[in-house]
Formats: structure tokens, C-alpha cells, sequence
């Protein structure tokens, strides 16, 4: 292990504590005499205490104590610790740094808070009562639960998934204050790059191998621009062709790499790997950057069976198992493939993994093509290629590397197809590029959606969706007919609503259990309409001391509580009881009223505080786990009609089992007997389920599907399906629901399926257009006689009138569609998308879409010199962007296919061209200083160009979650109950306990004449 990946502040500042700051502390409270630590072991030490007891001493002896080995790692019940550091502010240049010492100390003070009074006769039973130091350190490491919750420590279990993981964890820093993303103090000392991509974006990173902590402040010791860098970042090679956004990616997900059990170095090396035998996580496949149809289609990945053999750990791999590599390119594994039916080069030699560059320049993940093509240099020349950060080879030093090694002077192959080895039409670039197996496994996904116990979250969004369009049906089931009910409903003996009334929805039920709890009475009467009263709770109750006022209603006064099994559950219970018998016990020993009066107030704060969180507002939103529902991971596949979905072996018998045991007996079902497998298919052919991806912001993210089996742990979707839930294949995971009831079943095919939902939206038609490769298919297919001939053919006569000397657009293809929607219906339209999108992949594969390594080497010979100003810099690109916009040339091979890409609207812009291999306007650094843009991602960027547009990539990752953020708040404000009948009202209140207690005073009845009071009661 290299010095830089030694992260020496967790020991440093454990033992400065132990030894200096911990015996200062209990000198301070205690009358300490003697103190002295021994080390028992790599992770263990003695403490041995000497108080003094008046005339004589006391030695008290700790044995096994934590801590931490050199690395800052300690070791419990067998378990491996780290406590990670945390700011005190983002200004890390200023801010206080808080390391284990750090946080062991103020532990400490907090529970020694007060001073021993003098002259205590110490004993060795009175100081263990007194400082209970085993315990408190398994309460500091979570061990144990902890007896005062609200004491700090970032105390985690040490993520162990990798080597790389492990170290970055020991260099991990929390910023617990934050109120920006980024700050000047930021650049030198943590990572630009590595962040969370979720709602901890800009609170924890990890440090930069230039920095440490020292002294309680965060250092920077090496300002160099790779020093400025942290542990996965530095072991990026060619990090400066891609985009800050692709690193974010690509260093997150190298700590989620499993580990082989034969490791294998990469042939394209950053320099900045450590020398440790568990490092190496991944394998150098021999990669076409291509398109090969609906495999990899969307971050799908085709896998040969001989590459599939390499990656099998910890189990064999299969279809729905995530890959990625460094530059944040990742996908799922659609298919696996035996060796023969994968591309090959002209010599013969099979590719070993297929993925798709069609959208590469707009991720602008450029690194990935030059270490196929550094990659394959290696591979020739027998020894793995070194490109530190931020130097990596310009492309004359590439071209000749090429030559020098026997390949072709662009890094680009003709592939063959097949037996007969019939050549793919253009050139594809082709290398050695180190891909990893990560811990995102279909099976793993799977196994958790197939929980009896748990089911899938259906939450307000999703009933908002369904609602407005009209899935009634399907609300009833998912909310209340299949949605489990809370534990907290397993003692339902004392809940008061009626017994004539049919079944109640689980969360109704819910609801009314904790407003009887604290007396108020929910009874739905035969009329179908809700009775709201006061009355004492029933059953097991907690009788109150005295009387106390009502949180909510004056001159009413609650004299006991539900003891129910969701009382025990809060927070705020046990702080009620505690108060409770406080007051019982002064009431017995008749203390002063003045004592009475203060517990009694005491009680009544807790007893208020304890009804705001039995009732709150999330208790009246639609939400609901539902029974007949699973999860599984997504892959492509046009092997299915548009309207089914393949679901895996296992989630098909879960879902149908109850249905074939009506039917056969259960041990036969179990057994999977021929008879039960004739009968599941038969059930399956007739039945809808329904597919759902999350986030969830109107009806398209539903989808009805008829179920096929597959044997595999993946959902094998049609790309339309994915197109309108909005999935791709890089690890999302869809839920599947099967509706149970005749009639829900009849609403999904009606309402929910592909061809039903275009029929109510036409608008819907925009999300299922052709796109990526698809589309560049279609028009490249567009540009030859035979190829507009065969797309009039498929599409509409009339399109001949306007394809005679220009290629098809997805804007044209969008105007043919909508007028074969207005004269032919959806089922017509969708019919004709189905085989426009197996045609557009087709053709994308016999084609050829890939990338040229020295995409734009003309432009780049004729750019201006990069200390341009600002104003001729932007003049400049405007010429770059108006040349390209006029060009036509689409069979060049320099840039023809991307800009084919461009025009034909499948993909990306202008721009986003000229990012790649010309430049890119100003923007601002971190200091708001303007910073142009000077350089592609093809030749790539200076480190001051690559930091300056880290600041605003981090941005837009917050802003998307923002963004996402507050669609769902609009959603939610512009779809709430309008009704001002008493759950309309509770429903749209802050304190809805209040809005059922007046109710409940006034014996107010609720109609239930208004949709979401129905649908929430059940009804």
C-alpha cells in the first residue's frame, strides 16, 4: 500500500484521545489517581482506572476495549468499524474536522456531564455503575442500541466490497452543515468528482491524495493538479476525455465491483494503482464500441459465453447483472451469446462484449474509446499502457503506436457476421477495455420483490396516476383488497368501526386505530358513511395519573390512552409512560401540589407531544404495500409482442400460486409439476399484469402486459414498453403488479395497456417514437431509393412526397404517425412502431453505428490558439457549429455517423458535437472566474478546464433532483381532495388529529360522497 492511501488521522487522533484528552476529562470529574492504557491486541486495549476513596483507592480494570489498527479500522463482535470524519462547516478551508478522537471525546463529556460530589465511598461495583465504559464504547459503534439517542458518532460498518471501497471509506468526510454544493476551500481538498448522486450530493466525499487531516483541520500538503484528486478518480485513466458527470459515475461504481477470485490487471493503467493482490477487480474484454440491435439497446450489454465464463463471481452471470467500466459507462447484461454468434474481426477472432456508442457524444465519455484503442496497443505489444492524470498521449502519438503495432492507423476493424462472416457495412472502433462485475445482481433484486411479507410501496404519486386515469379498479387493489396490513393492526380487539361495514382498507383501519387510542371513534355505518364520536379508548388502556388537557379541543379533557401496539411504536411513548409514573408516584407520596402541578405539566407536554405524532399528515396520503407484487431488474428484447413482458420462472409461480391452488392441490403447485406448469402458461396468456417505474408523475409509467415465462431473474421487456415507463437497462428496476379481480383485470387491457393508453393520450405518441440507434437506422436507411421505397412501405404513401432528397427525422416520422393515428386508430400506430423500431435496429446493426477515435482531427488542426479571448472564441464555435449544420456529408468517416445522429433528431445536438472533439463556450470555475472551454473531450481537457466544469455538473445533478423534487410537490398540491367533508379536510390539514377532533365533538358524519374519501376508507 502506497504511503498516499494511508489515512493516519483515525489512529492519531483515537490514541491522542485515549492517552491525553479521555484521563484530562475524567480528571476534571472525577477524583482520578491513575490512569493507564495497555494494548491487548491489534484491536483491543486495557483501561485501568485508580479513584481515590477517601483514605483508600480504588483500581477499576476495562478489558477488551476497541481500537483502531493503523488504518483506522476497529474490529467488534467480529464486525470491522470506521468513524468518519466530519466537518463543521463547507468551508473546508476554515471548517473544524472531527475524527474519531474527536467524537469519542465529546461522547465522553456528554455522558460525564456532571461532577462526582466529594467524598463518595468508591467501590469497584459503584465505579462500573458510574462509568460503564464497555458499554458506552459498543453504544458509540452502534453495536449496542444506545441509551441517550441523540450523542454524535458517524461510527459505520466498513464497506468491505472491495479493496478500493474499503480505502475510499477510510478517506471519507462528512459535511453535515451543508449550504452549498461547492466551494473554493473544496478544490485541493476533497474530490470534485466523487459524491453521491442522491439527495447526499455535496455532503460526503472522499479526501483528495493531496490533503490530510491535521490537528483538526483539513490540510492541503500537494497542490498539483492530480494530487487534487481522490482514490478513484486517480485510478481513472484518460480521465480528462471524459465528462465531469461520467467520473461522478465511474468512480461511485468502482466501489461496487465484486471481487474475482483470479484477479487481472488492466492493460490501460493510470499509474496511481496501488500494489495490493486485491485490487485488480475487473477484466479486459476485447470490446466493439457498435450497435448490435436490441441487445444493446439503451445500455443494454451483449456478453459472449467465453467472456460470460471470466465473470463468474461469486455465481455464474447471467441476463439483468450490472457492468461497468471506469469512464461511468454502465449497463446490464441483455443477452449472453456462445462465441459464434458475436462479431468478429477480419482474422476471426470473436469479440467478447458488444456495447453501444450512439449516445457518447452527449455523455461525452470519451475515455472509454481511446482505452479500447490504448487497450488494444497493449494488448499487442504485450504490456499494460500507463496514462497518468491529465497526460495522456495526443493522437500523432497514438497513430503511431498503431502503426508501429501491426493494427489499423484509426483503431477501427470491419466486423463479420455469422457463419459466412458477412462484413458489417462501415468500420467499427474495437479494443481492449477493462470492464467490472458489479453488486447490482438479478437475482439479488429479484429475491427481495418476491417477499410475502412486503410487497411494493404504492404511494400518493401512484394513486394520483391510476386515479386520474380512470383505474379505479386497480386503486381498490392495490390500496385495499392486496395491501398488507401495518403490524400494528395484528391486536385490532379494541378498534371501533362498525361490524356490519364490509372490509376496510388497511390504512383506514390504521388510522382509526390511533384516533381510538386517544378516544376519538371512527364508525362506518350501514349507509356507507363515517360517524366521528368521543370515547375512552377500549382493550388494554394506560390509565393517566390525572386528567390532562386535550391537545386539540378546550374545556375536553383525556383521562387514557390506547396502550395498542402503535402506541409502543413511537418515540414518544415511553417518554409519556415515564412522565406518567412520575406523577403517579409523587401523587402517592403526597408531595407538595406545587411538585403535582409541575409533573402534571410535565405530562401533559408529553401527552400532547405524543398525540401529534400518533396523527400526522402522512398517516392521511395514500400509501400502501401490496401483496401480488414483485421487482425485478429490466433487459431488452423484441422475442415478445409489444403487448407482453417476460417475467422471471420464480416471480411467475409467486404471482399465480394462489390462482393454481384453487384449482390443483397445493403440494402439486409446489412441486412444479407438469400439469401446474400447463396450467400457469394457460393462465398467463389470458392475464394482464402491470409494470410501474418509478418516479411516477402521470398514468404512462403504468404499462398492462400479458406475461410470458423466461427462465432467467430478469424482466425481458419490448423497447416500446421501456420508451413509455421510461426505463433504460442500466439497472432499473419495474415493479409488476397482477390485478386479481375480474373487473381490474378487464381495466388494465382497457386503460393501461399500450395501444389503450394511446388511444386516451394521443400525446403519448411522442414517447414511443424511435430514437438512439433506431432512428439513425431509419435514416440512414432513408438516403438510398430502396431504403424510402421500404419506409413508404411501412410507414404511409404519402411520405414519399417528402423524403425525394432528404433523409427521414424523428420530427417527420412523428407528423406520419399522427396523421395514421387520426385515420387509423392506436392499435394501427402502435402496430406500425413495433416493426419501424425492429427495422431501425436492424439496419443499425448490418450498418454499423460507431465512433471514429480521431473524430474531428480537421477541425482540431484548424483551431485557434487557446489563449483566444472570450468574444473570438464564441465566434469561432459559431462558424464550427454553422459548417456542421449545413453538412450533408453523412457517409464521411470522420464525423458522418455522429452527425447522421445529430440531424435525424435520434440524438443529441450541434453542441454537444462540438464538446466532443472541438470545444465548448466559457463557464465559470468555482471563483466565478469565465473559463473557456478550449479543448474537446477527443483530445482532451486541461485540469483547469475539466475542475471548472465540475462546478456546474454537480449542479445540474442537484438540480435534477430538485427538479424532481418539486414536480412531485405540484403533482401532489394540484390533486389533493377538494371536499370539505372530514377526511377531505384531515387529508389537506398540518394537524389532522385536530380536524378529527372537532369532528369527533360535534358527532360530525362524513358522506364519504367525494373519490379520495371513498377510495381511502375502501369503498
Amino acid at each position: 500500500m502506497s504511503r498516499e492511501l494511508l489515512a493516519d488521522w483515525h489512529k492519531a487522533t483515537f490514541e491522542q484521545c485515549i492517552h491525553e484528552w479521555l484521563p484530562a476529562l475524567l480528571a476534571e470529574r472525577l477524583p482520578l489517581v491513575g490512569y493507564q492504557v495497555n494494548s491487548t491486541g491489534t484491536y483491543t486495549y486495557q483501561m485501568h482506572l485508580t479513584l481515590s476513596s477517601g483514605h483508600e483507592e480504588v483500581t477499576v480494570t476495562y478489558q477488551d476495549l476497541p481500537q483502531s489498527d493503523a488504518e483506522g479500522v476497529f474490529v467488534l463482535d467480529g464486525e470491522r468499524y470506521v468513524v468518519v470524519p466530519y466537518a463543521s462547516g463547507d468551508d473546508l478551508a476554515e471548517a473544524d474536522i472531527f475524527c474519531v478522537g474527536e467524537q469519542l471525546l465529546h461522547y465522553c463529556q456528554q455522558l460525564l456531564s456532571y461532577h462526582v460530589p466529594d467524598a463518595v465511598p468508591w467501590s469497584e461495583a459503584l465505579v462500573r455503575a458510574w462509568l460503564p465504559i464497555e458499554r458506552w464504547m459498543r453504544e458509540f459503534f452502534g453495536v449496542d442500541k444506545r441509551q441517550l439517542s441523540d450523542l454524535p458518532s458517524t461510527a459505520q460498518r466498513l464497506d468491505e466490497t472491495n479493496w478500493l471501497a474499503t480505502r475510499q471509506h477510510l478517506f471519507r468526510l462528512y459535511v453535515k452543515d451543508r449550504t452549498r454544493l461547492f466551494t473554493p476551500a473544496h478544490f485541493g481538498r476533497v474530490c470534485p468528482f466523487e459524491t453521491p448522486e442522491g439527495p447526499n450530493i455535496g455532503r460526503i466525499f472522499p479526501l483528495v491524495l493531496g490533503a490530510a487531516i491535521r490537528s483538526g483541520k483539513l490540510v492541503v500538503l500537494d497542490d498539483r493538479p492530480a494530487a487534487m484528486l481522490g482514490p478513484e478518480a486517480s485510478m481513472i485513466p484518460l480521465l480528462e476525455h471524459d465528462h465531469p458527470r461520467s467520473l461522478l459515475m465511474g468512480a461511485n461504481m468502482l466501489r461496487q465491483w465484486l471481487q474475482p477470485p483470479q484477479p487481472e490487471v488492466a492493460l490501460v493503467q493510470s499509474g496511481n494503482e496501488p500494489v495490493a493482490p486485491d485490487f485488480w477487480c475487473g477484466r479486459n474484454f476485447l470490446t466493439a464500441l457498435t450497435s448490435w440491435g436490441v441487445d444493446t439497446f439503451d445500455d443494454g450489454i451483449l456478453l459472449s459465453a467465453s467472456a460470460a465464463r471470466r465473470l463468474d463471481y461469486p455465481r455464474a452471470v447471467e441476463p439483468g447483472d450490472k457492468l461497468s467500466n471506469r469512464h461511468g459507462i454502465k449497463g446490464v447484461v441483455s443477452r449472453i451469446v456462445p462465441d459464434e454468434q458475436m462479431p468478429h474481426l477480419a482474422d476471426g477472432t470473436p469479440v467478447e462484449l458488444v456495447y453501444n456508442v450512439a449516445s457518447l457524444h452527449v455523455h461525452q465519455s470519451f475515455g472509454v474509446v481511446w482505452e479500447a484503442v490504448l487497450g488494444r496497443i497493449a494488448h499487442a505489444q504485450g504490456i499494460p499502457t500507463v496514462v497518468p492524470p491529465f497526460a495522456s498521449p495526443d493522437e500523432q502519438s497514438i497513430r503511431a503506436a498503431l502503426a508501429a503495432s501491426g493494427l489499423p492507423k484509426d483503431g477501427m476493424e470491419t466486423l463479420t457476421v455469422g457463419s459466412a462472416g458477412e462484413p458489417v457495412q462501415q468500420r467499427c472502433t474495437v479494443g481492449w477495455i477493462y470492464w467490472g462485475r458489479l453488486t447490482h445482481m438479478a437475482q439479488e433484486k429479484l429475491q427481495a420483490g418476491l417477499n410475502p411479507q412486503r410487497g411494493q410501496r404504492r404511494g400518493e404519486l401512484e394513486y394520483f396516476a391510476l386515479r386520474n386515469g380512470g383505474a379505479f379498479e386497480n386503486i381498490r387493489e392495490q390500496f385495499h383488497s392486496c395491501a398488507l396490513a401495518p403490524q400494528e393492526l395484528a391486536d385490532d380487539s379494541g378498534s371501533e368501526v362498525g361490524q356490519q361495514a364490509p372490509a376496510l382498507a388497511p390504512q383506514f383501519m390504521s388510522v382509526a386505530r390511533r384516533l381510538a387510542a386517544i378516544g376519538i371513534h371512527a364508525e362506518l355505518t350501514a349507509e356507507r358513511r363515517l360517524v366521528f364520536r368521543l370515547a375512552p379508548p377500549t382493550g388494554e388502556v394506560l390509565q393517566l395519573a390525572r386528567p390532562v388537557a386535550h391537545p386539540w379541543l378546550k374545556n375536553q379533557q383525556l383521562t387514557s390512552i390506547g396502550a395498542y401496539r402503535v402506541c409502543h411504536e413511537l418515540a414518544e411513548y415511553p417518554a409519556l409512560v415515564a412522565a406518567n409514573t412520575r406523577l403517579q408516584r409523587i401523587l402517592a407520596s403526597q408531595a407538595p401540589e406545587s411538585l403535582a402541578r409541575q409533573a402534571l405539566d410535565q405530562l401533559t407536554m408529553h401527552v400532547h407531544a405524543f398525540c401529534r405524532a400518533l396523527i400526522t399528515p402522512t398517516q392521511l396520503r395514500f400509501n400502501a404495500f401490496t401483496s401480488s407484487s414483485s421487482r425485478a431488474v429490466v433487459v431488452p428484447t423484441l422475442d415478445i409482442h409489444y403487448d407482453q413482458v417476460g417475467i422471471p420462472e420464480e416471480m411467475a409461480w409467486f404471482l399465480f400460486a394462489p390462482q393454481l391452488k384453487r384449482e390443483l392441490d397445493a403440494a402439486e403447485v409446489e412441486q412444479r409439476s407438469e400439469r401446474a406448469s400447463q396450467l400457469l402458461d394457460r393462465l398467463m396468456e389470458v392475464a394482464w399484469v402491470i409494470l410501474n417505474r418509478a418516479p411516477v408523475f402521470d398514468l404512462r409509467t403504468f404499462v398492462a402486459c400479458h406475461p410470458v415465462r423466461y427462465p432467467d431473474a430478469a424482466l425481458h421487456v419490448h423497447p416500446l414498453v421501456s420508451r413509455q415507463i421510461q426505463a433504460d437497462f442500466d439497472g432499473d428496476q419495474v415493479a409488476v403488479f397482477l390485478p386479481l379481480s375480474a373487473g381490474a383485470q378487464q381495466e388494465a387491457g382497457a386503460r393501461l395497456s399500450v395501444v389503450a393508453q394511446l388511444s386516451h393520450n394521443p400525446a403519448l405518441i411522442k414517447a414511443l417514437l424511435p430514437s438512439h440507434e433506431i432512428m439513425w437506422g431509419l435514416a440512414h436507411m432513408s438516403q438510398t431509393s430502396e431504403g424510402r421505397s421500404e419506409l413508404v412501405t411501412l410507414l404511409n404513401p404519402s411520405l414519399a412526397n417528402v423524403l425525394s432528397d432528404i433523409i427521414l427525422t424523428q420530427a417527420m416520422l412523428l407528423e406520419q404517425l399522427q396523421m395514421l393515428l387520426q385515420q387509423h386508430g392506436s392499435e394501427r400506430v402502435v402496430q406500425t412502431l413495433e416493426r419501424v423500431w425492429r427495422r431501425g435496429f436492424e439496419q443499425a446493426r448490418l450498418a454499423g453505428v460507431s465512433i471514429n477515435p480521431f473524430i474531428g482531427s480537421d477541425v482540431r488542426q484548424h483551431r485557434p490558439p487557446t489563449d483566444v479571448r472570450a468574444k473570438d472564441w464564441s465566434h469561432w464555435l459559431a462558424e464550427q457549429a454553422e459548417y456542421l449544420g449545413a453538412s450533408v456529408d453523412y457517409a464521411d468517416p470522420d464525423q458522418g455517423t455522429q452527425l447522421l445522429t445529430v440531424k435525424s433528431g435520434a440524438l443529441g445536438d450541434i453542441p454537444h458535437l462540438l464538446a466532443l472533439y472541438a470545444g465548448q463556450e466559457t463557464v465559470s470555475d468555482v471563483h466565478g472566474t469565465p473559463v473557456a472551454i478550449t479543448h474537446g473531450y477527443c483530445d482532451g481537457l486541461t485540469a483547469q478546464e475539466l475542475y471548472a466544469q465540475a462546478v456546474g455538473a454537480r449542479q445540474s445533478f442537484a438540480d435534477v433532483l430538485q427538479e424532481w423534487d418539486m414536480i412531485g410537490k405540484q403533482i401532489q398540491a394540484q390533486n389533493r381532495t377538494k371536499s370539505y367533508h372530514v377526511l377531505g379536510r384531515a387529508m389537506c390539514s398540518s394537524e389532522p388529529g385536530m380536524v378529527f377532533a372537532h369532528a369527533a365533538l360535534q358527532r360530525e358524519v362524513d358522506p364519504l360522497i367525494d373519490t379520495d374519501s371513498r377510495l381511502f376508507v375502501g369503498l
